[in-house]
């Protein structure tokens, strides 16, 4: 599946408000002032973001190669973390939530 994001790392610069987060100087977004400083714990979540993507993508590959043995995968932890991240990964890329 392609990247159609602006490559991370993605970086929180709470220095300035609004508060923004910021890969190779470009900003990505920038999060209004909030009361109790969630506009900082906001930005720390999108910042986190490619890199959480790709360790997601990454698990599920290592995942898909190693399925339980011997039973029906409906239903299980394991089908539900594969329909879970596959999900995520898809709406990451731009497809239907």
């Amino acid at each position: 599946m392609e990247s159609n994001h602006t490559p991370g790392p993605w970086h929180l610069d709470d220095s300035v408000r609004p508060v923004r987060v910021v890969a190779d100087g470009l900003i990505i977004c920038e999060i209004p002032p909030h009361a109790a400083g969630l506009d900082i714990d906001i930005g720390r979540r999108i910042a986190a973001a490619p890199g959480l993507l790709e360790a997601l993508k990454l698990a599920r590959a290592y995942l898909s190669k190693c399925p339980p043995h011997g039973e029906d995968i409906t239903g299980t932890e394991w089908g539900r973390v594969m329909d879970l991240s596959g999900a995520a990964i898809n709406k990451a890329a731009g497809g239907e939530s």
